[in-house]
């Protein structure tokens, strides 16, 4: 069984997610989720970027003012989930 691993940012408020997901529009496969159960803080939204895009994603968040809480490697192996924190605001 192979391991998917990608990253995930948490945010304060729906609307800071919502915003996000509009100043990542050019990433490929970035697109907001419900926050991962592994991952306790934030509104409940999360933004999923592929781990290769994580350092573009982020900073595209800053380029455009969009504030962010936290960024997470989340591996997920069968049935197993770990979420390691990358770095925050």
């Amino acid at each position: 069984m192979q391991n998917e691993v990608f990253c995930v940012i948490s945010f304060d408020s729906t609307h800071q997610a919502i915003a996000a997901e509009m100043a990542v529009t050019g990433l490929s496969g970035a697109r907001l989720i419900p926050l991962p159960p592994e991952i306790s803080e934030g509104c409940g939204m999360a933004l999923r970027v592929n781990r290769e895009d994580a350092e573009k994603a982020v900073d595209l968040l800053k380029t455009s003012g969009t504030a962010y809480q936290d960024v997470y490697t989340l591996t997920v192996h069968g049935a197993d989930r770990t979420a390691v924190k990358m770095s925050g605001k």
